[in-house]
């Protein structure tokens, strides 16, 4: 039998350990929002942080701003979420606006 658990209930800040982290980028664009399809844009952000998370517990998946696995959880060593809080802070952001410009 294949079951699944809740992870975490604050995928952001439990993958970057930044409590005011988010899985979206409409606070980074603010005011400018109006100039790309945020829709388009959240989603190609949130499949680089799904790939990043992919390559260390390629069971997850984030929905909403939670992350499931299988139980047991094999919760994230410090390491690791240090490597992938430091994945997410480089990702492209400026490729990811440019391509969904309005």
């Amino acid at each position: 039998m294949n079951t699944t658990t809740q992870i975490t209930s604050n995928a952001a800040a439990y993958l970057t350990g930044d409590l005011n982290a988010t899985l979206t980028l409409d606070g980074y664009v603010g005011q400018y929002a109006a100039d790309f399809d945020m829709n388009a844009v959240n989603a190609a952000y949130l499949a680089e942080i799904e790939e990043t998370l992919a390559a260390y517990r390629p069971d997850w998946t984030i929905s909403g701003d939670c992350i499931f696995g299988g139980y047991p959880a094999d919760h994230l060593t410090d390491e690791e979420r240090a490597e992938i809080g430091e994945a997410i802070s480089m990702i492209d952001v400026a490729a990811i606006l440019e391509a969904n410009a309005n």
